[in-house]
């Protein structure tokens, strides 16, 4: 089936139920709208091109991600007595969905 501009400006963001070993459960995330994504990606790359390091990325990232149950900025500090191991498993799940992740193009393609 061709495309038309209108379905593809209409097209709904995907979205994916993962396991979250560390909290014994799912969540469902979410793929972001470009203009949600490229904000991240500025937000994760410096002005050198290398990956920032700042070490409050992964919750952002988990915030940005994050469709069920949703999370906005206003929970990042009630964020922060979670698991840290879980918040960065979802993180990297929610990287790699949106094509974020250094090896996300392989994983896509079933190579990892």
């Amino acid at each position: 089936m061709k495309l038309t501009r209108e379905a593809i400006l209409a097209a709904p963001l995907s979205t994916k139920e993962i396991e979250v070993p560390q909290w014994g459960g799912t969540v469902t995330i979410s793929e972001m709208a470009v203009g949600k994504r490229n904000a991240m990606l500025q937000s994760i790359m410096g002005a050198d091109g290398k990956v920032n390091v700042d070490p409050g990325i992964e919750l952002k990232l988990f915030i940005a991600g994050m469709y069920d149950p949703a999370f906005t900025s206003d929970d990042a500090k009630a964020l922060q007595v979670v698991s840290g191991a879980a918040v960065s498993y979802v993180a990297k799940e929610i990287m790699v969905f949106n094509g974020m992740a250094p090896d996300a193009s392989d994983e896509a393609r079933g190579e990892s």
